[in-house]
């Protein structure tokens, strides 16, 4: 049975969430244990599995940062129980001992990072940033977010590409509840680039809806929170809400609001989601990913306030049976993609417990129907697969590497339309068809009205810009045969056992 240490040095509900909820999921087929920050408002299981410890806050330095015996009480318990990987959801100045500690003893880490690129306004973001480099650099893999995520993952750490791993957000989900809620609930910590002046604006252009304002507000906020608290419309309730009360609010709420001016990922979304309610937000980062517009809420141009509210009159004003549709629809978006069972084999691939993250991400993508079509037991290292993927067919037992690019148009045209005033010269385009047990080595270009045939394998680098037959091994630029999979494949075994 593999053993998982699951560690959030937090006390933040979310990232507790995220922990117990996985550990719920997981606990019976894997040894599971926690490692986290006491927290009374939280519910979390008081067993043998789960180690409750009192930390320092984040993200100041305290003497009790440098607490050696509570270090080593850690330590101790990671070298009595062997663990096959340690994972971690939030950041802690006491991660890195921990760290260290694992890579001397061989043991492989997995960490989240949350914001790769540090929300604009934030009073910490050169800390952060520091502290995400040095993340990158430690961790065995690292855990992003959200596809959003990953992509500013790949353009930060290009020399980390292949520790990264997409996993989505997940918490724990209650049984559906009807809603009956009438405010409209901004929820969350209050800074700037969560938009409080365009939540300010709202507020003041529609006297009519009531909202309630909760959370803790930053000090670069306050004068915006002080013109909040003026308006007859707003409740505002500043400070960290307890776990309960946080409940009451989301109950109690018609749908939530998101003004926010950039969004790797949003687990107000989720909560929105786990407490059945939609969802409003400006079409900003993930926001765009977590949102189906018109089904689970409504997304808006990044600013655009008039169009924001149209947005949210259209849920205020929405008949009841339409809404209640609305909300079930979010509550079920929430369970099948941000629930700790539907994240589970996404999570345990990512961290090295099962099978690489290319499989998921195959997976993932034939979920979401990405492609005109995909087989089984498909391996896909890239993530990107140019503007028209549904024009991409793969069959079974097809194995990608890592920086293949599959091209389906020339737009050679564009050049030519520029000299011709008539336009005569048209995008050239067409589909590609890759069959049944064909590997394509890293690197390789893929171009369109292209066919690669069954028993195929293609050499590293290769420009593929003709079919390749059936039983073939092709390499080169341009991709030519080279030899036979047969007789590639005699060779494989002869190498293997001799």
């Amino acid at each position: 049975m593999k053993k998982i240490l699951m560690v959030t040095m937090s006390d933040h509900t979310s990232f507790q969430d995220g922990v117990f909820s996985m550990y719920e999921n997981l606990k019976d087929r894997y040894k599971v244990t926690t490692l986290t920050i006491k927290n009374s408002d939280y519910p979390a299981p008081r067993n043998s599995d789960n180690l409750f410890i009192d930390a320092p806050k984040r993200p100041g330095i305290t003497k009790d940062t440098f607490n050696v015996a509570r270090i080593h009480q850690m330590m101790k318990m990671i070298r009595n129980t062997d663990f096959d990987v340690v994972y971690f959801e939030s950041f802690h100045v006491w991660n890195y001992p921990i760290i260290l500690y694992c890579k001397n003893k061989h043991i492989p880490v997995a960490h989240a990072i949350n914001d790769v690129i540090p929300h604009a306004g934030d009073e910490h973001a050169r800390i952060n940033k520091t502290i995400n480099n040095l993340t990158a650099r430690l961790a065995n893999r690292i855990i992003l977010r959200s596809a959003d995520g990953y992509n500013n993952a790949l353009k930060q750490y290009p020399q980390y590409k292949d520790k990264l791993h997409k996993v989505d957000l997940w918490y724990s989900f209650p049984k559906y509840s009807k809603p009956k809620g009438k405010n409209v609930l901004f929820f969350g910590r209050m800074n700037r680039y969560k938009g409080i002046e365009y939540l300010l604006e709202l507020v003041k252009r529609t006297p009519d809806i009531q909202y309630v304002v909760a959370g803790k507000a930053d000090d670069s906020v306050k004068e915006t929170i002080d013109a909040l608290k003026k308006l007859p419309n707003v409740k505002l309730d500043e400070g960290v809400i307890p776990y309960d009360k946080m409940h009451d609010y989301f109950y109690n709420a018609r749908c939530t609001i998101l003004p926010y001016e950039t969004a790797t990922q949003s687990g107000v979304v989720l909560d929105a989601y786990k407490h059945s309610r939609p969802a409003v937000a400006f079409d900003v980062g993930a926001l765009g990913e977590q949102i189906d517009d018109g089904v689970t809420g409504y997304l808006a141009k990044p600013g655009d306030v008039g169009q924001l509210e149209t947005q949210l009159r259209k849920i205020i004003d929405m008949p009841n049976e339409q809404y209640e549709q609305m909300c079930m629809k979010s509550y079920q978006k929430g369970l099948d993609a941000y629930s700790a069972k539907s994240r589970e084999r996404e999570f345990l691939s990512a961290i090295g417990v099962e099978r690489g993250g290319g499989y998921s991400r195959a997976e993932y993508l034939k979920k979401k129907h990405y492609f005109k079509s995909i087989g089984e037991h498909v391996y896909l290292q890239p993530w990107n697969f140019g503007t028209e993927p549904e024009m991409i067919s793969f069959g079974d037992n097809v194995h990608v590497a890592s920086n293949v690019n599959f091209v389906n148009h020339d737009i050679t045209c564009m050049m030519f339309n520029y000299m011709d005033k008539e336009h005569h010269y048209k995008i050239r385009q067409g589909e590609i068809t890759i069959g049944n047990n064909v590997f394509i080595g890293a690197g390789s270009r893929i171009l369109y009205d292209v066919t690669i045939g069954d028993n195929v394998i293609i050499g590293a680098g290769s420009l593929v810009n003709k079919s390749i037959p059936s039983g073939t091994v092709a390499a080169g630029v341009p991709c030519k045969v080279i030899g036979s999979f047969e007789e590639y494949q005699r060779k494989m075994v002869k190498d293997e056992f001799k």
